[in-house]
């Protein structure tokens, strides 16, 4: 059975009895293959992960981590919005 959020937010507008467990039957599901591929600049959130994550970054002072960090998440919270 695949759920998607919609429905998800209908159980919980109707206060749906099953509501916890769609919910953990949604976070089981693999994510959508995209439409169409996802082009090597285009910033991701396992992109994100990968460089915060990495060596080089992590070598930078943590004030400039955390700026980047705040920088990279704006960008990622912009493209999820104008979706």
């Amino acid at each position: 059975m695949s759920l998607s959020f919609e429905q998800i937010q209908h159980a919980w507008q109707v206060q749906d009895p099953s509501l916890v467990e769609k919910l953990c039957l949604l976070s089981q599901q693999p994510d959508p293959l995209p439409e169409s591929p996802i082009s090597e600049d285009e910033l991701t959130f396992e992109r994100f992960l990968h460089k915060v994550l990495s060596y080089s970054f992590r070598e930078q002072p943590p004030e400039a981590q955390f700026a980047e960090r705040v920088a990279i998440m704006a960008v990622l919270e912009s493209k999820v919005i104008s979706v």
